[in-house]
């Protein structure tokens, strides 16, 4: 199983070691992708320097979140790989985060997204833009069983909407759907992208 872990980075240098330092914990080896866009701040010198076994693309402008992804996307395509994880450079994941999702991916194949549950940086609370969804139905199931069956949760739950801070897509849901359309430069490549999910009759969930 290859999975592909793509990072766009500007300007990272408060985040990246909790970022890429989640990515080589992971209980499920993934190779890890940098696409910098053209940061001044030391990112990709640091990564460089500290993380050798992750493979870096620098642009030479600031191409946008979309753009740059689908710079990784072809990477991974030309790696033969079987997932591609977006992870933003401010997030970070648990251990075994790409090892659930990646399970419940390869038994759900009419899912074409997954993403963890996103919560806030000191994992007090829901994070404010995922929880936001939420509270507008988006999760009917999930939101539901939270409060009803707390220690019954399922494994998987369909959505309708989940921000894009972590996602992971079969690479066969990009050979069907393609990359972020570059119209986009920065907000809304994500909403466009799920609209063309639902188009193409692919599920969106949540583990």
């Amino acid at each position: 199983m290859k999975v592909v872990a793509i990072v766009v980075t500007f300007e990272g240098m408060p985040w990246i070691d909790k970022c890429l330092g989640s990515l080589v914990k992971s209980t499920l080896p993934v190779d890890v992708l940098v696409v910098d866009n053209n940061s001044t701040d030391g990112t990709a010198d640091k990564i460089r320097s500290d993380y050798p076994q992750v493979e870096i693309v620098e642009n030479d402008s600031n191409l946008g979140f979309g753009q740059a992804n689908n710079i990784g996307f072809g990477r991974a395509i030309d790696k033969q790989a079987d997932y591609v994880f977006l992870l933003n450079q401010d997030a970070w994941m648990e251990p075994d985060t790409i090892k659930v999702m990646v399970e419940h991916a390869e038994i759900n194949k009419d899912y074409g997204l997954l993403s963890p549950i996103q919560l806030n940086g000191d994992h007090t609370a829901l994070d404010q833009e995922f929880a936001s969804h939420l509270m507008q139905g988006a999760f009917p199931r999930f939101y539901s069983d939270l409060f009803v069956k707390r220690n019954d949760l399922k494994g998987l739950y369909p959505v309708a909407y989940v921000p894009a801070a972590a996602w992971l897509l079969p690479i066969n849901t990009i050979k069907t759907i393609g990359g972020f359309d570059p119209i986009f430069s920065h907000y809304g490549e994500d909403d466009n992208y799920l609209q063309r999910l639902s188009y193409h009759d692919y599920k969106i969930g949540i583990c």
